[in-house]
């Protein structure tokens, strides 16, 4: 352990840190709201608000456990890691060419996912590096050295939550103050109180002190850590049980029922996280295997046997989803989690074949490998050399061009909206030349979706825009896989004449469609979308596009969801619609008559020998 300054000095320095971190918090909210300067825009905000919020955090956690050197090197490789990876995010946020009203300047609004990737990487480090620097050279076996990573990152998320815990009880302290100076007319006091450049600096001292606090006194932390590691550990056997029973019925229920559910890889590896944690709850760190009772013991045996077989399940369904419709930015990153945990899986895999005493020690070295695993991969994923807007793009500009999709199947929308920069690079590209075996129907389609993308922000455009992302998240393309058409999320719905017969998916925020798509119209070949409401006995409605570029409802089927629909049949595409003396809709056997708004509707029976479309 290095030789530190007095416990006062310490505490004194970390104050001012926090003190300084939210003054200069508030000073870049105040450029951004003023959007008039030169470091208002994101290229520049977005690093110096990652480098605000992060690096005063880790100078305090660095502040008593490492020297003035240490802190210094850990300080500046973090702030590069910081600025480079904060680069490069706002970088692919952005596109050439783009109007400048289509450029986003609010730097403190660009949030992604490397918000949440850059604390959870630091964390990593932080803990290896301070657990290295504490290792004495006395004692530096690999099992030292884990039990100070335990002992390391266990106490740094203690005493963040009860600093986190402490500075909110300070932040409603504030608010009942304000309230009461505001009962006797003492609004200085009160205004100044709930004012965002007092209150900023206030909380994030607060969480400095707190953090301080608790970092004297360590040893008030390991009562706490054993309690919630005991509660944990009891609750492996059970879990044991249950994952061991699903894995089991697999052979007689097959894996097609986990596919249909389309979100089979998060399940799969949320069980896998769950055992991983249960697992280390139990061993703790590092017990002898005598020193486990026997329930325990075997429980952590099965448990990370079975936790190869949901990491393999779980790679098997990204390769499925991968095979049939190609990479997507959340199939690299599934991909990435399934590395992560298939590190765990080989390492406690071993382990658990062991017959040593100490066969549970084992799990140390796995778990060490897996962090700097987990360090990798997010370098890779949140810099250019395995960005997966990147490789999405190029998965599917391959698929288009070897015909694997056809160019009216192509999502041109996901290349506009999920492909970033690449994506509208290559939305451009296709515009010019085409590509894949129709090339001027991939030239035509790519340009109408690149003028979507890069409309101006006139009064119309933004009124249509607007009205379009709601319909993102409100309308649920099936089979999950699909994308709806950019003209039907784009159009304006709301001047439709046919305004009182849509489904208030359309209309309304909050509500939410199923919408299943199929070019099956023989008559001239029009594309189909059929909305079902996800709400009990709703109403189903029928587009269709027409010749003018426009959609237009065909008609609707009452309360259709709730009574006769076959999702399994929609699913997989066995429904159509057949001209009779009136147009019929078809799914499996059933045949509905598509009625005019207020009528009443029967199921209709089931036809024997009806032929499903093909």
């Amino acid at each position: 352990m290095p030789p530190q300054p007095p416990a006062w000095t310490i505490g004194a320095t970390r104050v001012v840190v926090g003190i300084v971190q939210g003054l200069c918090l508030v000073q870049l909210r105040r450029i951004n709201a003023a959007g008039n300067g030169l470091f208002d825009h994101a290229i520049y905000l977005v690093p110096l608000v990652r480098l605000a919020d992060l690096l005063p955090l880790i100078l305090i956690a660095s502040l008593g456990t490492l020297n003035l050197r240490q802190t210094l090197r850990w300080l500046l490789t973090a702030a590069f890691c910081i600025v480079t990876l904060s680069l490069h995010d706002v970088w692919r946020m952005h596109a050439p060419g783009l109007p400048p009203e289509l450029i986003p300047r609010n730097g403190l609004r660009a949030a992604t996912l490397l918000d949440l990737a850059l604390p959870v990487g630091l964390f990593i480090g932080h803990v290896l590096l301070q657990a290295n620097a504490t290792t004495t050279r006395a004692d530096s076996s690999p099992g030292t050295y884990y039990r100070s990573c335990w002992d390391t990152g266990w106490r740094l998320l203690l005493q963040s939550a009860l600093s986190s815990v402490f500075a909110l009880m300070l932040y409603g302290l504030l608010h009942l103050a304000a309230t009461l100076f505001k009962l006797v007319d003492l609004t200085t006091l009160e205004t100044l109180l709930v004012q965002d450049h007092f209150v900023t600096p206030v909380l994030s001292g607060a969480l400095a002190f707190a953090f301080h606090a608790s970092a004297r006194r360590p040893e008030m932390l390991t009562p706490t850590r054993n309690v919630l590691l005991t509660l944990l550990a009891r609750m492996l056997p059970p879990a044991t049980v249950l994952v061991g029973i699903f894995l089991l019925a697999l052979p007689w229920t097959g894996l097609q029922g986990l596919w249909n559910t389309e979100h089979a890889t998060p399940i799969l590896l949320g069980n896998a996280a769950a055992l991983v944690v249960l697992i280390n709850a139990a061993w703790q760190v590092g017990q002898a295997q005598t020193e486990l009772h026997a329930t325990m013991r075997w429980s952590v045996r099965f448990a990370s046997l079975w936790l190869i077989a949901l990491v393999l399940l779980a790679a098997q369904a990204v390769d499925l989803r991968i095979s049939d419709h190609g990479w997507t930015s959340a199939r690299v990153a599934a991909a990435a989690a399934i590395a992560i945990a298939g590190c765990c899986a080989i390492g406690y895999g071993w382990a658990a074949t062991r017959r040593a005493a100490h066969w549970l020690d084992a799990l140390g070295s796995a778990n060490i490998a897996t962090a700097y695993v987990t360090l990798a991969l997010l370098l890779a994923l949140f810099s250019p050399l395995a960005d997966p807007a990147r490789i999405a793009v190029n998965s599917q500009l391959e698929r288009l061009a070897s015909g694997q999709v056809t160019a009216a199947r192509f999502d041109y929308y996901y290349l506009g909206s999920h492909g970033l920069r690449y994506g509208r690079d290559a939305l451009q590209q296709l515009s010019v030349s085409g590509m894949g075996p129709e090339p001027d129907l991939v030239r035509q389609t790519a340009a109408q979706a690149l003028a979507v993308v890069n409309e101006p922000a006139t009064h119309a455009a933004q009124s249509e825009r607007a009205s379009a992302l709601p319909l993102r998240d409100q309308l649920h393309a099936k089979p999950e896989h699909t994308h709806l058409p950019p003209s039907f999320l784009v159009q304006n719905w709301s001047d439709s004449p046919d305004r009182n017969d849509l489904p208030s998916c359309l209309l309304d925020p909050g509500h939410h469609c199923d919408a299943y798509q199929r070019p099956v119209d023989r008559s001239h070949g029009a594309q189909q979308i059929l909305l079902i409401d996800q709400l009990q006995d709703s109403w189903a409605a029928l587009f269709t596009l027409g010749h003018d570029g426009h959609w237009q409802l065909l008609g609707s089927i009452p309360q259709f969801a709730s009574r006769c629909a076959s999702q399994q049949q929609l699913l997989a595409g066995n429904w159509q619609v057949e001209a009779s003396r009136a147009n019929d809709l078809v799914i499996g056997s059933h045949r509905f008559v598509i009625q005019p708004a207020g009528t009443d509707f029967v199921c209709p029976p089931e036809v024997p020998g009806a032929r499903p479309p093909k």
